[in-house]
């Protein structure tokens, strides 16, 4: 049974059968990539993270790193 109460509202697929799908593959991965972009550059970091029933993402990284202060400049 999956822990992830996660609403998506898919006209094909179940929320359960989503919640179940991502939750294996989160399960299954401890390390995830993101990428970050400085200007016209991007800047790809792997880290270790851990997720809520809601899906919300969550990572540690120190401010002086290189992504965080990407991501602090431009979210996108």
């Amino acid at each position: 049974m999956t822990t992830l109460k996660t609403k998506f509202g898919h006209p094909d697929y179940t929320d359960q059968l989503l919640n179940e799908s991502i939750e294996q593959l989160l399960l299954e991965n401890s390390l995830c990539a993101m990428a970050s972009i400085c200007n016209d550059s991007a800047y790809i970091n792997t880290a270790y993270f851990v997720y809520t029933e809601n899906l919300n993402l969550y990572f540690l990284s120190k401010p002086t790193d290189v992504h965080s202060s990407n991501i602090a400049k431009n979210h996108s």
